[in-house]
């Protein structure tokens, strides 16, 4: 009823655009719909305040995202078990305030997901906004989002049997991003990654453009 009551729909993504649309009109919707919206990405220029990029990093991968089921903190509370030369750190374990986690941020070298459910994500991104690397599955908003460094198979993760029946896969990725992280391949994608969210997702330019 509000997306037919309101004139302009504003998603972050396109993945949220075609994951809604699939679920409310189904394939044969209307051509109207499209007319009713908008990918403007998120209004979050503001972070540029707060995360500063940093190239001196610790051997730390962080899971930032809430305990949820569609989260698999499972996955990553196994990844620390099998890599011990690595730091693993689950920020929910941490009263961290804004200011520490950020600082947690530009200390570590990567943020890794498994998430089962994501529209846009915003911490794969704070940590390219630090000078680290995000690694995602590639699905969900992260397909559009993301560079291929930076993405595994997703048949890796859609669950746990899956990951154990693939873990060696993801293990490699791992160890090959953390240690050669200041490869000059692995800082220049950060870089490109980085400017591609910070002007194409995690800005309200296209939003303004609208209300004018």
């Amino acid at each position: 009823a509000l997306f037919d009551a309101i004139d302009k729909n504003y998603f972050a993504s396109q993945f949220h655009i075609e994951l809604f649309v699939s679920t409310f009109f189904g394939p044969h919707h209307e051509e109207y719909i499209k007319e009713k919206i908008v990918r403007t990405g998120w209004p979050m220029e503001y972070l540029d305040r707060h995360i500063e990029p940093s190239k001196v990093k610790d051997d730390i991968i962080l899971f930032p995202h809430r305990n949820a089921p569609e989260k698999q903190l499972d996955i990553f509370l196994d990844l620390k078990k099998e890599l011990p030369q690595y730091e693993f750190i689950n920020c929910n374990d941490y009263k961290l305030t804004k200011p520490e986690y950020n600082k947690l941020l530009q200390q570590s070298k990567m943020v890794f997901s498994a998430n089962l459910q994501e529209t846009l994500g915003i911490s794969c991104y704070e940590i390219l906004m630090a000078g680290g690397v995000p690694l995602v599955p590639n699905r969900l908003s992260y397909v559009e989002m993301y560079d291929d460094m930076f993405k595994y198979p997703t048949a890796i993760t859609e669950s746990f049997k899956d990951y154990e029946d693939h873990k060696e896969m993801l293990l490699g990725k791992i160890r090959t991003l953390m240690d050669n992280f200041d490869a000059p391949e692995v800082q220049q994608a950060i870089k490109n990654n980085k400017e591609k969210l910070e002007t194409q997702y995690f800005t309200g330019t296209n939003l303004y453009k609208e209300l004018i």
